[in-house]
């Protein structure tokens, strides 16, 4: 399929305009796992309580995307930083569950996969135990 021209300008240009708004977005939720949004702001999600949300582990996952496509290595930070959170939920069993591949595939397989992060791998691994194949 040839693209026409407009298409081909809107491919080049939309992962810079991307990597801008991430900027501003990635700052302001930098200490949390967002969830939903009040008046603009990202709810929370990262405290003991709600770490076991399923979709917990997009934002790392959103964070390691980011790190790749533009090389800075404070979303790899944010990235590590809610891959870490998620620690807790391998001491409460009734946190790990069908799930799982959610919050670890996004965050730690994709950190060993950046980065070949050992600890990350065995999170994956672990996190992956009875859902499926997770690395």
């Amino acid at each position: 399929m040839k693209l026409t021209e407009n298409q081909s300008k809107w491919v080049e240009e939309t992962p810079s305009r991307m990597a801008k708004k991430m900027e501003k977005v990635r700052e302001r939720s930098a200490e949390k796992i967002p969830y939903d949004t009040k008046d603009g702001i990202h709810a929370d999600k990262s405290d003991e309580r709600n770490i076991s949300w399923w979709t917990n582990g997009f934002w790392g996952g959103i964070m390691w995307q980011m790190h790749v496509l533009t090389g800075e290595k404070r979303y790899q930070e944010i990235a590590r930083w809610s891959e870490e959170k998620f620690d807790t939920c391998f001491l409460h069993y009734d946190m790990m569950d069908h799930d799982n591949g959610f919050k670890w595939l996004p965050t730690a397989v994709a950190d060993y996969r950046v980065t070949g992060n050992e600890r990350s791998k065995k999170r994956g691994a672990a996190g992956g135990r009875g859902t499926g194949r997770a690395l």
